[in-house]
């Protein structure tokens, strides 16, 4: 029976939101719950957490003595399955749906011994960090998807899978580089300052690991101002799913829908539909050179010659290699032939839009959106 871990700091109204729906939600009886607050946060925060009302079992309060930061109380949290088995990580600016436990003990369960899975997200990313674009996983026979992003809206970890990660988080090599091969976004810079989330991508390319995470979410993220935000956002809001109690799961190696750290699906699950090719898959057109080392790479860039073509209609993008459309949009071309220069990236740019938007747009109207979030790039 997974234990509950709640991480709170400074935002006293953000705690009381994520226990109001905790008391809605549907836990079992005997579940503990353990809140705990870092050092030199509102004093207004314990209070809260003192004053709860845990009706399901055990309750404490761990209140730190010293600071620990974010990475330092976060690293403390996954190290209670130590001693509390199987736990439900949530941070304070989250809000549960009622069927959140369910959803983690018997994703838990499902991939208990499975050393490929590094832990559970209780929270359906929607979006692909490197474009802003919305992220569509490919439907598949499970209420889960398997993708290389450490993903911090709602974790859920055995004691198994929080000792890989914490004696990997232990080694010298943690900090990415780019001979790593990963997006440049991720490299060090004042952005990742006391944060883990460049480094666990990271470990999870490195050692070939995925996190589960569900179809529809368990969680959403009111995106309060705090550590990395200076003001709140409602970005990552998403609907919750309060309604299943039994989910669907299915070993890893049967799924289609695994992603890569740039949210491109796996090339083994496209290989049927190109037999005879060794490719890469950037159908986001995000990953460096040194993310491509295959001879074909399958791209939504503009190429100077192309082995076959599909269109870029149906969604995802890899439904159209995967259903064998044939036209213009996706090419599987060698990385040599990919058009380079600003006005291929331009024209790269259009195409990209005019698919998320679900249509063309002028041309003028596009160059004005498209100026607009260069210069709000951060």
């Amino acid at each position: 029976m997974p234990a509950i871990v709640i991480n709170a700091y400074n935002r006293p109204h953000a705690l009381q939101r994520l226990l109001h729906s905790l008391a809605r939600a549907h836990v079992p009886d005997g579940t503990r719950l353990i809140i705990s607050i870092d050092h030199g946060g509102d004093p207004q925060v314990r209070r809260i957490a003192e004053n709860f009302a845990w009706a399901h079992g055990p309750f404490e309060v761990i209140a730190h003595e010293r600071k620990r930061g974010l990475i330092g109380h976060f690293l403390f949290c996954g190290g209670l399955t130590r001693t509390l088995g199987d736990i439900i990580y949530l941070e304070d600016d989250l809000y549960v749906s009622r069927a959140f436990y369910a959803f983690a003990a018997q994703s838990l369960e499902a991939y208990r011994h499975d050393s490929r899975v590094a832990g559970i997200s209780l929270n359906r990313l929607h979006f692909n960090g490197y474009t802003r674009y919305p992220f569509e996983p490919i439907p598949d026979a499970a209420d889960v998807f398997f993708l290389q992003v450490y993903w911090y809206q709602g974790q859920a970890y055995t004691p198994r899978m929080w000792e890989e990660f914490e004696t990997w988080w232990h080694t010298p090599d943690r900090e990415v580089r780019p001979e790593d091969g990963l997006h440049p976004a991720l490299l060090p810079g004042p952005a990742w300052e006391d944060d883990f989330f460049p480094s666990a991508i990271k470990y999870l390319a490195q050692t070939g690991k995925f996190f589960v995470f569900p179809c529809q979410s368990l969680t959403t993220n009111f995106g309060d101002a705090g550590t990395h935000f200076e003001h709140g956002t409602r970005f990552f809001q998403v609907p919750l799913q309060h309604h299943r109690r039994d989910f669907r799961f299915q070993p890893l190696e049967a799924a289609l829908a695994v992603y890569d750290p740039f949210f491109e699906i796996l090339p083994d699950r496209l290989a049927a539909a190109l037999p005879g090719y060794d490719f890469d898959v950037d159908l986001n057109g995000t990953k460096p050179p040194a993310a491509r080392t295959r001879p074909w790479v399958l791209t939504t860039r503009p190429v100077t010659a192309a082995a076959r073509g599909f269109a870029l209609a149906l969604r995802p993008p890899e439904m159209n290699v995967l259903e064998g459309l044939p036209g213009r949009g996706i090419a599987l071309a060698r990385p040599g032939d990919i058009r380079r220069g600003w006005l291929a990236d331009l024209r790269f740019e259009q195409q990209r839009h005019a698919y998320h938007a679900r249509g063309e747009i002028a041309l003028r109207r596009w160059l004005l959106y498209w100026l607009a979030k260069k210069l709000t790039r951060p």
